[in-house]
């Protein structure tokens, strides 16, 4: 009998506890609301979607890099992320079964944290960040954060990454007036500054010919 009370007490323990780490996780969250805009999609590797869709987005990469694959098998539709090679600009795409191009379906509005995305291995090159690793808003510092709020007003935040070498924060919003994506980039001031060289760039910039 006391094995029993014994137990049944453990148990109840450990439940309060895992009820404790519930709540202090709810209140840990970021107070910027972000548009988890995913509604069915799940990564997908290019490899895995049918030709005539492969051929549709290796058409975008004459001037785009792909920074995300996934597929809604429900509507049967595939989201391309793009990241114009030449101003860095973000689009967003969806293609149909057939690989044509339509209009994004219809999205619902939550809160939730910063959406985290996973490159798969066939894009892992295209989709190096040049050392920006994924942050939590509270990681950053107070003028970064509160950047980063009033552009919460006007934009849904989609990600946040930090880049530790520069010092630099890539902020990427989707606009809620128009839809439009566009990226932030903020210095420990919280200050917008020009898109940091590429390590690329940093090389040509290093080589520079000798005069004679």
């Amino acid at each position: 009998m006391k094995k029993v009370i014994l137990s049944v007490a453990i148990i109840t323990g450990m439940l309060i506890t895992t009820n404790v780490y519930k709540a202090h996780a709810i209140q840990e969250q970021p107070t910027v609301a972000v548009v988890l805009d995913d509604d069915g999609f799940v990564e997908v590797q290019l490899q895995d979607l049918s030709e005539v869709v492969q051929a549709a987005i290796s058409a975008f990469t004459q001037e785009y890099d792909i920074t995300s694959l996934k597929y809604n098998a429900e509507k049967q539709l595939t989201k391309v992320k793009l990241t114009k090679k030449d101003d860095q600009s973000v689009k967003k795409v969806y293609l149909d079964a057939e690989g044509k191009e339509v209009e994004a379906p219809a999205k619902s509005e939550e809160t939730g944290t910063i959406e985290q995305e996973t490159p798969s291995a066939e894009l892992s090159e295209v989709m190096q960040d040049n050392g920006f690793v994924n942050v939590k808003l509270e990681d950053l510092n107070e003028k970064v954060q509160a950047t980063i709020r009033t552009i919460a007003e006007t934009y849904d935040i989609t990600s946040l990454k930090y880049n530790a070498e520069q010092a630099v924060t890539e902020v990427k919003g989707t606009s809620k007036a128009d839809q439009s994506e566009k990226v932030f980039y903020l210095n420990n001031e919280g200050e917008e500054v020009a898109p940091p060289a590429s390590q690329e760039q940093q090389q040509e910039e290093t080589e520079i010919p000798m005069s004679l």
